[in-house]
């Protein structure tokens, strides 16, 4: 590894330069692949699970390149070890005799321990940077095949942003090994359509709605009359943004509303919500999201043992297979469908590494508030909340959607000025960080 430069793949990273990043690649992954090998049970598909652990802490250091700013060649040595070490402790193959952590009092964990929170609640068997690094100076290399290379480059691309299949309709872009090409021109339409209906919405659509609710609630009945329409949502996030987003135990969250079409539409731009809706969930570990996440995390090592993929395997089979138009998505293989397991893993490695990110995903997470000052999901986050869940994080973040007409009749006692009202429940929402 004497001829690696940490550095320079950092700086190619932060760059978005594909060709040092694939040269860093090439010059390390023989020989890291030799030392993730010997700290492996000695069980079958054991270099396949090595390049699956290699490529994911590749992504990892380039997808978090903006984490490591500033910091010296030893440092992101360290850091990328650290990855690798983390990566592979959380494999099922992992050997026990590897347990023994990092020395402590070290310089370069001080900035590992600055940089890479340590996420609560993620305890599998440690395997330690320093030892991996020790393992790779003693390690012969270890051949892999083009087809590693070739499909680890597309997933670099992606990580960096360099969206190799473009973008999906929703301005995501599309997770290669996924993406169909026939479906590419509707894709690119849906992707018009999308920036025509965002460019409108925030041009003109929301300066209006925005001014009128200033307007109106300039006045105290005007704010009266907002809140017994329900309270417009945007008027809500809009002037207390802040307050509306709360960090909690994911474990806090064992409800998910089963909301029927009408009644989404009816409650969709309101932030007090009326009716019976509170009533209709289901235990969020129930939620097809949850069990499908759940189920892959259980077969990590081997996605292809997940009842998520052998289910779409016999969808393939009966020609019936998933297909997402307004991505592009079409899991009609075998490799298809593991690229689509393996995305969502991906995340989930990220999550355990470095704790729960608010930024990542194309919205917040959502929650409501039922009548009993109960956190109910809804959707928006469904994925990321599962995640959190299923890897045991003690944080996450989430953004109050709505809340319960009762509660907040409740907290406020509607007697209060409408201010007023709305600090007392702002207090009571805090209290449930």
């Amino acid at each position: 590894m004497n001829d690696v430069c940490f550095y320079q793949a950092w700086r190619a990273c932060d760059q978005q330069n594909i060709d040092s990043v694939m040269e860093f690649v090439r010059s390390s992954a023989g020989i890291l692949l030799a030392a993730i090998v010997s700290s492996l049970a000695k069980q079958a598909h054991q270099q396949e699970i090595a390049e699956q652990v290699l490529a994911d802490s590749y992504c990892l250091f380039a997808l978090n390149t903006a984490r490591f700013a500033k910091l010296d060649e030893k440092a992101l040595q360290t850091i990328f070890f650290e990855i690798l070490a983390r990566r592979l402790s959380l494999s099922q193959q992992t050997l026990a005799k590897h347990a023994a952590a990092s020395q402590p009092g070290e310089e370069s964990d001080s900035i590992i321990l600055q940089k890479m929170p340590n996420p609560q609640g993620i305890a599998p068997s440690r395997v330690s940077a320093l030892s991996l690094l020790e393992g790779v100076r003693g390690a012969d290399k270890i051949e892999y095949s083009k087809t590693w290379m070739s499909q680890l480059e597309l997933r670099l691309r992606y990580y960096l942003d360099l969206a190799p299949n473009g973008y999906a309709g929703s301005g995501e872009a599309i997770y290669p090994g996924t993406f169909d090409s026939r479906y590419k021109w509707q894709v690119r339409l849906n992707r018009v359509k999308m920036k025509i209906i965002l460019a409108l919405r925030q041009s003109l659509v929301s300066p209006l709605v925005s001014g009128w609710l200033k307007l109106v609630s300039l006045t105290k009945i005007g704010r009266r009359w907002l809140i017994g329409k329900g309270l417009p949502r945007l008027w809500a996030t809009q002037n207390f943004a802040e307050d509306l987003t709360l960090s909690i135990d994911p474990l806090k969250i064992t409800k998910m509303a089963a909301l029927k079409r009408p009644v989404r539409k009816q409650l969709k731009q309101r932030f007090l919500w009326d009716g019976d809706w509170d009533e209709q969930v289901e235990p969020f570990v129930e939620n097809d999201r949850y069990v499908f996440i759940s189920d892959i995390w259980q077969h990590r090592d081997c996605p292809q043992a997940s009842e998520f993929y052998t289910q779409y395997m016999a969808k393939v089979a009966s020609n019936k297979a998933f297909v997402d138009h307004f991505a592009g998505i079409a899991l009609t293989s075998s490799e298809r469908i593991f690229a689509y397991i393996q995305h969502y893993l991906f995340y989930m490695y990220n999550m355990a590494c470095f704790g729960f990110e608010g930024e990542y995903g194309k919205d917040s997470v959502w929650v409501a508030l039922d009548r009993n000052s109960s956190l109910v999901k809804v959707k928006h986050g469904l994925h990321r909340t599962a995640m959190a869940q299923v890897l045991g994080l003690k944080r996450m973040t989430v953004k109050v959607r709505g809340v319960h007409h009762l509660h907040w009749q409740n907290v406020t006692l509607e007697g209060l000025d409408d201010l007023e009202a709305f600090e007392r429940f702002m207090y009571q929402l805090k209290c449930l960080d």
